[in-house]
């Protein structure tokens, strides 16, 4: 997980997030901005930046409100300090490095942040990053905090796996949700930031669409390893490799995004196989001898077998990961 301190700010929402922004700036305009907001949605959608650009305009002492952005100044006191990484009335709550999850000691300091009065005579803003990822002692006492929060305040929490939340703490706070944007809508952002249009759409079909994920797998180690796997998978039918084999190298790849791959790879399966265009199409060679092992039913299982372990991993479960591959690729080697 980023961490939300590396936001340059000011911040602005992002393109697909328009929707979201004249909500909440509504909100805050009619007097009828709640204390306490849960933003949720998948990683690399945006959600941290957001929350950046939010905090910056309601720190900010002198926004820009005639713009359509209504955006933080940049220049005031309040904003120069956002910006130096130095703001007194900011709480920002994340997991430390080296830790498994958020302490009770980081969320006891937001109830003492939050007992002051702001320092600069204005609101009180803190961010939870990465909310699902609090000890159930963290959980408790920030609920607390979400029941008696005081004037001036802002809470928000952000979680790319609502399941993991406490039901009482989702019932606290008022919800934005924060969806993959359409693909031509990430392409016309993600094209110029990368080598050309073709790459980003490849990165964008093997991300899940999400465009700042999109962005980041670029540098990731493992990207050249797609065309690998898929070989693997087709030996896997012609029966040229072992099972438990394939399952072991499969761990140089984390696990939550070989699972975005292979279900992805399903849907392109379906699709080539009725002659249609496919997300992935730089594998379209090594697709095209994969489903010529396999029924169109076949697929079908295999992406709801797919689905059903992400969705564990998604919710918080905490499998043995490679006992899950282990008999996944057992299932996708038997399959008719």
């Amino acid at each position: 997980m980023s961490s939300f301190l590396d936001i340059t700010s000011p911040a602005l929402p992002y393109p697909w997030q328009q929707a979201q922004w004249e909500k909440v700036i509504g909100s805050q305009q009619s007097g009828r901005l709640p204390h306490a907001l849960l933003f949720l949605g998948p990683q690399g959608v945006g959600k941290q930046n957001f929350a950046a650009s939010l905090v910056d305009r309601m720190l900010c002492h002198q926004p820009e409100t005639q713009r359509l952005e209504e955006q933080a100044c940049g220049k005031c006191k309040s904003c120069l300090l956002r910006i130096s990484g130095n703001h007194p009335d900011l709480k920002v709550v994340e997991r430390l490095e080296k830790k498994k999850n958020i302490s009770i000691d980081q969320v006891r300091e937001v109830g003492e942040f939050l007992a002051k009065q702001a320092q600069l005579d204005g609101y009180r803003c803190v961010v939870v990053n990465g909310a699902e990822e609090m000890s159930e002692s963290a959980a408790n006492a920030l609920l607390k905090v979400l029941e008696e929060p005081g004037d001036q305040c802002l809470l928000i929490l952000i979680s790319a796996r609502a399941g993991a939340l406490m039901p009482t703490i989702k019932s606290r706070c008022q919800h934005l949700y924060f969806h993959v944007p359409s693909k031509d809508v990430s392409l016309r952002w993600l094209s110029p930031l990368v080598a050309s249009p073709e790459q980003a759409q490849t990165l964008l079909a093997i991300t899940g669409g999400a465009p700042l994920k999109a962005l980041q797998a670029q540098q990731w180690a493992w990207l050249g390893q797609r065309e690998v796997i898929a070989r693997q998978l087709l030996s896997l039918r012609l029966r040229q490799i072992e099972p438990l084999l394939v399952a072991k190298s499969l761990q140089e790849v984390p696990t939550d995004e070989l699972l975005l791959w292979l279900h992805q790879w399903a849907l392109d399966w379906v699709k080539q196989g009725q002659n249609l265009a496919i997300d992935n199409e730089d594998l379209r060679p090594t697709f095209g001898e994969i489903i010529s092992t396999l029924q169109t039913e076949s697929i079908f299982l295999f992406s709801e077998e797919v689905f059903a372990n992400y969705l564990l991993l998604a919710q918080g479960g905490n499998p043995n990961i490679l006992l899950m591959m282990e008999s996944l690729i057992i299932y996708w080697s038997q399959l008719p």
